[in-house]
Order: C-alpha cells, then sequence, then structure tokens
C-alpha cells in the first residue's frame, strides 16, 4: 500500500474511533455540579422533586439493597409539562463519586399538574442519612440537552 493510502487510512480510522466518543461525551462533575435547580423551558419552568432510599426491610441482605431513586420533573406555578419531554440520563452525586443510570421507568403522573416519573435502580450502596445531588439531562422536543439538579437530597432508609 503507497505511503499515501496509509496516511488517508490512518486518518479515516482517526475519525471513524474519534468521532462516536465526541458524539456521547458525557458531562464532566463540575457541569453536573453547576446545573441549574429550576429550568425555563416552553410552556413554563420545570424543577426536580426525588426520593431516595436503600431498602433494609428483614429480606433484604444485611447490608441493604442498592439504592433507588424516583426523580419527578414538575411544572412550577400552573405550567404545563412540555411536549415530547425525554429523560436520558439520571446522575447522582456523592462527593466525588459518582453514579449514572439510564431511566428504567418512566411514566406520567396523574393530577392537577401532570409530570414525569423516572425510576432508577440498582444503585450503590451509600447511605442512608447523606445528601447527595441528584441531576437529569433531558431532551426537549426541539433535540437539546438540558440538565435539571436537585441539591442536598437525602437517602432514606426503609425497615
Amino acid at each position: 500500500m503507497p505511503a499515501r493510502m496509509h496516511l488517508w487510512f490512518g486518518l479515516a480510522l482517526w475519525v471513524v474511533l474519534l468521532c462516536p466518543a465526541v458524539a456521547i461525551a458525557e458531562p464532566r462533575l463540575k457541569d453536573l455540579l453547576a446545573a441549574p435547580e429550576q429550568l425555563p423551558l416552553a410552556g413554563g419552568t420545570l424543577r426536580l422533586e426525588v426520593d431516595l432510599w436503600r431498602d433494609f426491610m428483614p429480606i433484604a441482605p444485611a447490608d441493604g439493597r442498592p439504592l433507588m431513586a424516583s426523580i419527578t420533573l414538575k411544572p412550577m406555578r400552573g405550567a404545563v409539562l412540555p411536549d415530547a419531554l425525554a429523560v436520558e440520563s439520571v446522575w447522582v452525586v456523592n462527593g466525588q463519586q459518582l453514579w449514572m443510570a439510564e431511566p428504567g421507568e418512566v411514566r406520567l403522573s396523574d393530577g392537577a399538574s401532570p409530570s414525569l416519573v423516572v425510576v432508577v435502580r440498582d444503585g450503590p450502596k451509600w447511605g442512608p442519612g447523606i445528601d447527595v445531588d441528584v441531576v437529569v439531562r433531558i431532551r426537549t422536543a426541539t433535540g437539546e440537552s438540558r440538565l435539571l439538579r436537585a441539591a442536598g437530597q437525602r437517602i432514606e432508609r426503609t425497615d
């Protein structure tokens, strides 16, 4: 193979290998911690309500079950939930430690103000009784990705 062909092949391989990494780059810890706690979108502003827990009931292992989270995206002050809103990823931040999860269960909640509920399971065995930050990456109807955070959320214990 001529030298010029080697060069083009090497360049093409570099582009193929590098581009997927750029396309799926995850936010850095400092970006997650800088995410806003309210997110203005068409139709209103969203915020998160978070429940975090570890199960220590008698049928659970002695050191408890892994972390679970129920995260609700709620419109504020009578606003409506935007159409075609998707939760792509969830992060739980404990100091310098980070757990990333794909949404396992996503559903619309009924009520006076519809909201989107996301459940993630099988997290780390942090806590209970510690505070963490929870961040979600939302994809809007226009395809834009945005981060939204709930700071200082307590990991509870169920017995």
